[in-house]
C-alpha cells in the first residue's frame, strides 16, 4: 500500500515540476477496481489536492488511512533534493532528503515505450487522447494508460526525457497535460487498477503562506518506519 501511495504522490507532484512561474490548484479523484479492491480502498485516499505557486507545490490527501499517515507533502522546484512531510495534528515536520547514494545513477535495464492508442475522450470537460505506456525492468513488463489534454497549458519538466517512468509521461511523445492515469497494482496478493482522474483545475494565485514550513513544528529526518508510529 505504501509503495502505491508513494508512486501516486510522485506522479501528482511531477505534474507541476516545470511550472516555474505559475499558480493554481488541481484536484484528482482516486478509484480502485479489481480483485480485493475494497481491502485497499480503506487505506488509499479518495482525493489528492495539488496547490502550486511561488515555484513550490503542496500535495494534500483526503480520505482513507493515507491522509492521516502522510500529511501535507511540500516540494520546492528550486530545491529538488529536498521535500517536507508536514504533520499538522502532531506539529511535526519530516525532512525527506534525496538519497545521496544515487547521485551517480546505476545502470538499469528499464525500457519505456509510449504510443497513442487512437482513442479520445472528454474528461472533466477537457478533450483528451489516450496513451499506452509500457515499462520493462528486471524482466517484468507493466502496462499503464494515460490520457492527456492539450486544453491545459502547463510547461513540462526540463528533465522530462530522463528515462524514468514519469519522464516518459512528460516526454516528447506525450502531447498535452495528464488528466487521467491508470496504475496497475500487483503486490501483497492484490491485483487491482488505481485510476487517478482530474476533477478540478484553476489558475488562481495561491497564498505564499500555504507553502511555508511551520517554524514552531518539531523537525525529524524521515524514514518509512516512522509512518507507523
Amino acid at each position: 500500500m505504501k509503495n502505491c501511495i508513494f508512486v501516486l504522490c510522485a506522479f501528482v507532484l511531477s505534474l507541476t515540476a516545470g511550472a516555474q512561474n505559475q499558480n493554481g490548484y488541481m484536484k484528482y479523484s482516486l478509484s480502485l477496481e479489481g480483485e480485493n479492491a475494497e481491502m485497499m480502498a480503506a487505506a488509499m485516499p479518495t482525493n489528492m489536492e495539488l496547490f502550486f505557486g511561488h515555484n513550490k507545490s503542496l500535495l494534500r490527501m483526503s480520505g482513507g488511512m493515507a491522509s492521516m499517515l502522510f500529511g501535507d507533502i511540500l516540494s520546492d522546484n528550486a530545491k529538488p533534493d529536498t521535500a517536507y512531510m508536514i504533520m499538522h495534528p502532531r506539529q511535526l515536520v519530516y525532512l525527506m532528503p534525496a538519497d545521496k547514494k544515487t547521485e551517480t545513477p546505476a545502470k538499469t535495464d528499464l525500457t519505456v515505450t509510449t504510443e497513442k492508442t487512437g482513442k479520445t475522450e472528454k474528461i472533466s470537460g477537457y478533450n483528451a487522447e489516450e496513451y499506452k505506456i509500457t515499462t520493462t525492468s528486471n524482466n517484468k513488463t507493466v502496462t499503464h494508460y494515460l490520457w492527456a489534454s492539450k486544453d491545459i497549458k502547463m510547461p513540462k519538466p526540463e528533465a522530462a526525457a530522463n528515462g524514468s517512468q514519469f519522464g516518459a509521461m512528460f516526454g516528447y511523445k506525450i502531447e498535452g497535460f495528464p488528466v487521467r492515469y491508470q496504475i496497475p497494482v500487483n503486490e501483497g496478493g492484490l491485483n487491482i487498477t488505481t485510476t487517478v482522474t482530474l476533477i478540478e483545475y484553476n489558475q488562481k494565485e495561491q497564498p505564499k503562506s500555504l507553502f511555508e514550513v511551520p517554524a514552531k513544528y518539531k523537525r525529524e529526518i524521515f524514514s518509512p518506519e516512522k509512518l507507523m508510529r
